[in-house]
């Protein structure tokens, strides 16, 4: 056999291998190579908010210590606190709740004791949101009790605006046992809660009793006692009654001085507006005055 009739044999033979190992290779490598033209992509965008795993102590939970109480949730993903004010306790203490993130939790503490025999509620809702995207977390009350006990009643309503009766939004409705007028000067509320975007508000957990309810914009956020209450009444002006005011002939300006004598002796009790200091004001520097 010649050497052109073994190489035509051996082509002939060896010809199915090379192209069934060429196609392995197309197959194998032809994706391997980077594309520097188009940008790597990162997937769907996350919208989907975080989700509470897990609650320590445990929701309805009762006889919960009242010294150094600490509340737990984790979540499913890493969250953050978006705003800290929305960390809301009821029965409000002195100061807010504190808090800090470890891993995927979220552990809520707290700088005072709590009251015994007393049922709380903590509220998250606008308080979190996920660390990526920032989708917020919907909102969950969580309910607790330092007593054997967990109060089940609640009243729910909507805040508006006397004048325009549109829907107030991020007002504070307290409530109280006491019946006094000066119990809203004077004490914190045994219940309270925010009000929403439409001015909705639902207190939950409370004791079945009598309660008188205040709706107010804490400012400070500090739940009173300090915090600024103004009432204006108006009148129709009748026959007998002084058209205007002060007066401030010699008469009037003497009583006055007596009076302001006597309210300088007072330590616990602030004379401000037009009839406490005897001059015409707007509201405005009323409130600032107070």
């Amino acid at each position: 056999m010649t050497w052109k009739q073994i190489f035509k044999l051996l082509f002939t033979r060896m010809l199915p291998v090379v192209s069934v190992g060429a196609t392995l290779w197309v197959l194998l490598f032809s994706n391997s190579c980077a594309n520097t033209t188009t940008p790597p992509s990162g997937g769907p965008k996350d919208t989907i908010p975080p989700v509470i795993r897990k609650v320590d102590p445990l929701e309805g939970a009762t006889m919960v210590p009242v010294k150094k109480t600490k509340i737990t949730f984790t979540f499913n993903e890493y969250v953050v606190v978006k705003d800290p004010s929305c960390i809301y306790l009821s029965p409000p203490l002195e100061k807010r709740p504190k808090y800090r993130i470890h891993n995927k939790s979220l552990i809520v503490t707290f700088e005072s004791d709590l009251d015994s025999n007393r049922t709380y509620t903590l509220d998250l809702t606008g308080a979190v949101a996920d660390n990526n995207e920032g989708n917020m977390f919907p909102g969950y009350t969580y309910v607790f009790s330092t007593g054997e006990r967990i109060d089940s009643m609640m009243i729910t309503g909507t805040v508006q605006d006397c004048n325009t009766l549109k829907p107030v939004k991020g007002a504070t409705v307290m409530l109280y046992k006491d019946q006094a007028d000066s119990a809203v000067f004077l004490q914190r509320p045994v219940a309270s809660a925010k009000t929403d975007d439409w001015g909705f508000f639902c207190i939950r957990n409370i004791q079945d009793t009598v309660y008188r309810l205040y709706a107010v914009k804490d400012e400070n956020g500090n739940n009173l006692p300090d915090t600024v209450i103004s009432r204006e009444y108006s009148d129709a002006w009748k026959l007998g009654d002084e058209p205007y005011y002060p007066v401030n002939d010699d008469k009037n300006g003497d009583l006055f001085a007596q009076y302001q004598k006597l309210a300088e002796s007072e330590t616990n009790v602030v004379f401000a507006g037009r009839l406490g200091a005897y001059k015409y004001y707007d509201m405005a520097p009323c409130i600032a005055a107070a």
